[in-house]
């Protein structure tokens, strides 16, 4: 039976392996699948520790900007004595400018950004989402603490449905401020990647630099078969 979207949200109990239904109050986004965002598991800020963002989406007619951000603030103790004590908040971030929606985009979480990438900005043909001709070769990332958008430069073939991750190495500060991008699909016809997704080809992106001045946001390409550093100011980088 299709009942279509429902806009609910439930949480796991990893210890006692049962899902609950959490207790929303606020005004919701409406339903959707396909949006940018998460949480970062890295956040130690108790104040942000149970907050998700999520980014655009699709609901199967319209495409949301993924300038319309949302926070989702969970709160409460979830046991199997507890089951129904988890409650949630939604609310909806201010943003600086207005970007276009997408699907087929990949995302991630870092700190408070969300990260975009990808996608196509339309859905008026599945043809051309299946075979990748309407990707976007570009990147967003917004800070939900503030408002701002920003762009790193693209430097790898537009593509639907890359994975997006942050690098959880804890080695660097400057790691915390980077994501890779690999896999994905994109039309041959239209891009040359050098073979690099058929190598294993990873894209590393610092978002670190979020100033005004957008040369500061580096975006690298690295494969398995070539393995390259990332280069700063003061040290030079290699994940590959």
């Amino acid at each position: 039976m299709n009942i279509g979207l429902q806009p609910f949200l439930q949480e796991f109990d990893y210890t006692s392996s049962f899902w609950s239904i959490v207790n929303v109050s606020g005004t919701a986004p409406s339903a959707r699948w396909g949006a940018a965002g998460g949480i970062d598991p890295r956040v130690t800020n108790n104040a942000l520790t149970n907050t998700l963002y999520m980014a655009g989406g699709f609901d199967g007619k319209m495409i949301y900007d993924l300038s319309e951000v949302w926070a989702f603030d969970i709160a409460g103790t979830l046991s199997s004595n507890l089951p129904n004590q988890t409650t949630g908040t939604w609310s909806q971030k201010s943003i600086s400018n207005t970007i276009a929606g997408r699907v087929g985009i990949g995302g991630t979480v870092l700190g408070q950004k969300i990260v975009a990438v990808g996608g196509c900005t339309s859905a008026s043909s599945s043809q051309a989402i299946l075979d990748a001709s309407c990707a976007v070769q570009d990147a967003q990332v917004i800070d939900t603490s503030n408002g701002g958008i920003l762009a790193p430069k693209p430097c790898l073939a537009a593509r639907i449905d890359p994975v997006v991750v942050p690098n959880m190495n804890s080695g660097s500060s400057v790691f915390g401020d980077q994501v890779f991008v690999l896999l994905g699909t994109f039309n041959s016809t239209l891009w040359n990647d050098g073979g690099g997704l058929k190598d294993g080809e990873v894209v590393g992106v610092i978002t670190s630099r979020l100033s005004h001045d957008r040369s500061n946001l580096l975006c690298r390409r690295c494969s398995t078969q070539d393995p390259v550093g990332l280069c700063l100011p003061s040290r030079c980088l290699q994940w590959c």
